[in-house]
């Protein structure tokens, strides 16, 4: 988003900077802005998610025992959501890194 913001915000100011160039040369693609925008909206979603569950589960994982059952059942869902969405050695790694679940829901 960062990133859209200052490609609008040079293009619409570019005279004011008295640089003599007539226009801003640097021009971002119709895809580098939708790259950006999926970057900040999946930002924002992740930001939501810890605003979310702010004073029950840490960012470090850490949630008290009483919160514990509930907070693994979130993260599983998490997990099956995101698993969804991915394949090939994306979804492999993705396995990989959140097998503790898995071994968590086990004992």
């Amino acid at each position: 988003m960062l990133l859209i913001l200052a490609n609008k915000s040079a293009h619409s100011q570019w005279d004011e900077l008295g640089t003599g160039v007539q226009k801003c040369p640097f021009e971002l693609t119709r895809g580098e802005l939708q790259n950006e925008q999926q970057d900040a909206d999946a930002f924002n979603k992740m930001r939501k998610f810890w605003a979310s569950v702010f004073g029950w589960i840490f960012k470090d994982g850490w949630t008290s025992n009483e919160r514990y059952a509930e907070a693994l059942e979130l993260f599983a869902d998490l997990r099956r959501t995101t698993l969804d969405h991915l394949n090939g050695s994306e979804r492999a790694a993705f396995l990989r890194d959140t097998q503790w679940i898995d071994v968590a829901k086990e004992r």
